[in-house]
């Protein structure tokens, strides 16, 4: 997130994905400062460090011959060994994340001035980090709100199901759509702006290439 208005506020849509301690960003602690955080910091654990949001938590079960429970035990030993039988057992870890709730949240944020000094805090099973000089802004979370619907996430994944959207388009130009002209959606449609427009239009014309290419090959 680009902040660039000091004194202003800013409001941002977290998807229902990010907002559990799986958060990769919760794990790797990217938390600097305590009420007022570095404009760095994730803005999932700033809300739930300062005490906006609190997601589902359920206690793990920690076995006892988990190489990583071995080794904040001090054995480090048995926990190389039970390590090595976990490689040759060829089990994978997979992660299941059931603590997504159905709603997405709506974080208000206030940009301040940069500080001289951010202190760490333990907040809510978060501990913050500590920072000095900062060479950009401060945030602050003034609220967040649930909300109900799917904030859009950006990715490969999403420009992936993207795709969909032109499916009917796809088929036309590689002559496999058999339905009657007028069934066939029109690029010109008043829903399609004009930015979309050219973006629909580069779409039917990298499927028509493609058409070409293997007309042309065979």
């Amino acid at each position: 997130m680009e902040v660039n208005r000091r004194n202003g506020g800013e409001i941002v849509r977290v998807p229902a994905c990010y907002l559990t301690y799986e958060n990769m960003q919760l794990k790797k602690r990217a938390l600097w400062g305590t009420d007022i955080y570095t404009d760095d910091s994730d803005i999932v654990a700033m809300a739930i460090h300062a005490g906006h949001y609190q997601p589902k938590y359920i206690e793990p079960d920690m076995d006892t011959e988990d190489p990583f429970a071995l080794a904040v035990a001090g054995k480090s030993r048995e926990a190389s060994e039970a390590t090595k039988r976990l490689a040759l057992s060829g089990k994978k870890w997979i992660c299941k994340d059931t603590l997504i709730p159905e709603h997405d949240l709506k974080i208000t944020v206030r940009v301040l001035p940069k500080l001289q000094n951010y202190a760490s805090s333990i907040r809510h099973r978060i501990k913050s980090r500590e920072w000095g000089y900062h060479d950009g802004v401060s945030l602050y979370i003034m609220k967040a709100e649930t909300m109900e619907g799917d904030a859009r996430i950006k990715g490969r994944s999403s420009i992936k199901s993207n795709m969909f959207d032109y499916e009917v388009y796809r088929k036309q130009a590689l002559g496999s759509h058999h339905k009657p002209a007028e069934t066939v959606p029109s690029i010109t449609t008043e829903k399609i702006q004009g930015g979309r427009i050219k973006k629909t239009r580069r779409v039917m014309r990298m499927f028509q290439m493609r058409s070409e290419l293997l007309h042309s090959s065979k």
